[in-house]
């Protein structure tokens, strides 16, 4: 009966350990897809923007998104006193001011007639502003 008991609570904890890594990956998924570049959902939002606006306005738009989730992220974690909140804003923050310097860097080498690249692997082409 021991043994029985001792099984018992190995599979209530399996239980346990399972729903709790499930918790966890559905809390990154819905993380990971919120529209703040530089995130999955921010890179979605980027390449939905791409079409109708060009490499580097999407890429703009995204980077303001980024900056505005960011500082939302980052004052949500002084309310809650969270320093993990503060140091997921910092990333956030900064990646999203990367975006947006590489998109002036982009402008200004189109206003010197240099043909701008997307990635390093993409052939370079003439941006749409």
């Amino acid at each position: 009966a021991a043994l029985h008991q001792h099984a018992l609570g190995a599979s209530r904890d399996s239980l346990v350990f399972w729903g709790q890594l499930r918790l966890i990956n559905y809390s990154l998924l819905i993380f990971n897809l919120l529209p703040i570049f530089p995130l999955d959902g921010g890179q979605i939002v980027r390449g939905l923007l791409w079409y109708p606006f060009g490499e580097i306005r999407s890429l703009q738009i995204s980077s303001v998104l980024g900056l505005i989730g960011g500082a939302l992220f980052g004052i949500a974690g002084l309310l809650v006193g969270s320093m993990w909140w503060a140091i997921l804003a910092f990333f956030l923050l900064s990646r999203a001011w990367y975006g947006w310097q590489a998109a002036r860097a982009m402008i200004a080498a189109a206003d010197q007639g240099i043909a701008v690249s997307p990635s390093p692997t993409a052939p370079a082409e003439e941006p749409r502003r």
